[in-house]
């Protein structure tokens, strides 16, 4: 369960502070902190189509163990959202503006920096046990921004953007309530946009719509108390 689940958790505290006056209550929600390596794939716009970086995914987590603890809290109306069993991700506005993935490339030849952002995502579980589980995403809109070095048969320096969605297959594994890690292949399909300054062949502009990307993330969990 992903971001779109922010507005009815978001519903359920407006509710909360509409009702009759009372003292504020203080939960204990997880700080989620994943950060990983990721291996990108892009061709089209450089000599070297692999290139290194990294994946980061900071947000709190409403887990079903928070609903169930607070369950008494939330209004009677809004219970019947209590039996979900997936973990609620909620982050700030503002933190839309930290790529998810970020491309660190550097070299004397060939160069490429640059990350991808996204907004929403929605997710099914395509299998899951006690510790494992596996999901198959949508994330749409992504964005994203390159800018490109090379010394071979390209343009020496490029400014890449492109928008588009990306689907992405995710084997997810808990070790424990505070550690888990995320083992995934996402692709990437955009349309470059028109304030690029694109100026290869036409094979290489074919290929820049696709980016792929492996990646394994560690979450690290840390407690933080807030108030509703």
């Amino acid at each position: 369960m992903q971001k779109q689940v922010l507005f009815l958790f978001l519903l359920i505290l407006v509710s909360l502070a509409g009702a009759v006056p009372r003292e504020k209550i203080e939960i204990e929600i997880p700080l989620n902190v994943g950060v990983g390596p990721a291996f990108f794939w892009i061709p089209g716009v450089t000599g070297r189509v692999f290139h290194p970086g990294l994946q980061i995914e900071p947000y709190a987590v409403i887990t079903p163990k928070v609903l169930q603890d607070n369950k008494e809290k939330i209004p009677m109306k809004y219970r019947k959202f209590l039996k979900t069993r997936e973990d609620i991700h909620l982050a700030p506005l503002w933190m839309a503006l930290i790529p998810n993935y970020i491309v660190i490339s550097p070299g004397s030849e060939n160069a490429v920096y640059g990350g991808i952002w996204s907004l929403f995502s929605l997710s099914t579980n395509l299998w899951e046990a006690s510790r494992a589980k596996i999901q198959g995403q949508l994330i749409l809109p992504t964005l994203s921004y390159l800018y490109t070095h090379s010394e071979e048969n390209y343009p020496l320096t490029q400014h890449l953007f492109g928008v588009g969605a990306m689907l992405r297959l995710s084997a997810n594994f808990k070790f424990s309530e505070n550690f888990l890690a995320t083992l995934a292949y996402a692709h990437d399909f955009k349309l470059p946009l028109p304030l690029n300054t694109y100026k290869t062949n036409e094979n290489a502009k074919r290929d820049w719509i696709h980016t792929g990307i492996l990646s394994l993330v560690f979450h690290f969990r840390f407690p933080i108390t807030q108030e509703i």
